[in-house]
């Protein structure tokens, strides 16, 4: 979730994120309760997350990854749609990088040891 304010608050033309951390993130609290029960918390999170990207004038798609890299394999994609304005507020630290991974546990970017050293399943 913070990638994605980065993002939008640089104004970013694309986008490209693979969300991780569900458990307290700003995208599954936001969602309706109704939709984390039904769908749960990952996949309510993004559709959440898509809903805001849609709002502040993207165009979305999703794609995924081998799930033999990681369980968590869900690409959430965004193109801002020509002439579409934001609400949100530029972000003083500026521009982020092109693509960003913020690890959420001691383990390699949320993967197993075995999977991060190479090791096949």
């Amino acid at each position: 979730d913070d990638v994605l304010e980065r993002a939008l608050a640089a104004r970013a033309e694309s986008l490209a994120v693979m969300p991780c951390c569900y458990a307290h993130a700003r995208g599954a609290q936001a969602a309706p309760k109704a939709l984390r029960k039904s769908l749960g918390v990952a996949l309510a999170a993004d559709v959440q997350r898509t809903y805001g990207l849609e709002r502040a004038g993207y165009e979305c798609m999703w794609r995924h990854i081998p799930s033999s890299i990681t369980p968590m394999n869900r690409v959430l994609l965004g193109r801002r749609r020509a002439g579409a304005t934001s609400t949100a507020k530029r972000d003083e630290a500026g521009p982020i990088p092109a693509l960003a991974c913020v690890p959420c546990s001691d383990e390699p970017f949320g993967l197993s040891r075995e999977v991060a050293n190479g090791a096949s399943h």
